[in-house]
């Protein structure tokens, strides 16, 4: 883009950067040592509102990114949460491998999952129960052509099937 455009758009980008600030709350981060910085949106300092929290990750072994999910308050992702994030990210392999032994051999979803660190990757992890500090996780193919997901349910370290999108 010529430099001039780009000179000239910077009082509306500060302009639009105020009103999503005002309509939106003002964007908050956070930053986890181990995942990185969640952010969100703010109105108000109020911390016993609840806020959901957001990042991206690369994690080990994938070539696609993972959106995370996490819920907190104004002061930031509740340490429960991050600590399952925590422990899902260190025994992803394992969750795996715990999935695909509670299938029956001849169940569609073992063959998708054998070689699933090639054909799938962990898309999103977001909260499904923050009292009980359930979490889905959305596996999705590698494959643009592949529009199937898997979909699972992480709870206090073990995982179960949740079923197809």
């Amino acid at each position: 883009m010529p430099r001039d455009w780009h000179q000239a758009t910077q009082p509306y980008q500060a302009m639009i950067e105020k009103l999503k600030d005002f309509f939106l709350g003002k964007k908050v981060r956070v930053t986890d040592q181990k995942i990185g910085t969640f952010t969100t949106r703010i109105r108000s300092s109020d911390s016993s509102g609840s806020h959901s929290w957001a990042t991206e990750l690369q994690l080990p072994r994938q070539k696609r990114t993972a959106l995370l999910i996490v819920e907190g308050n104004a002061r930031g992702p509740f340490p429960a949460q991050l600590d399952a994030i925590h422990q899902i990210m260190d025994n992803l392999d394992e969750i795996q491998e715990q999935l695909v032994g509670q299938l029956p051999t001849d169940h569609p979803e073992a063959g998708k999952l054998r070689a699933w660190q090639e054909k799938w990757y962990l898309q999103q992890i977001y909260p499904l129960d923050v009292d009980q500090n359930e979490f889905d996780l959305l596996f999705e193919a590698y494959d643009p052509e592949n529009p199937e997901v898997i979909s699972m349910v992480w709870a206090n370290g073990q995982c179960t099937w949740s079923g197809e999108s």
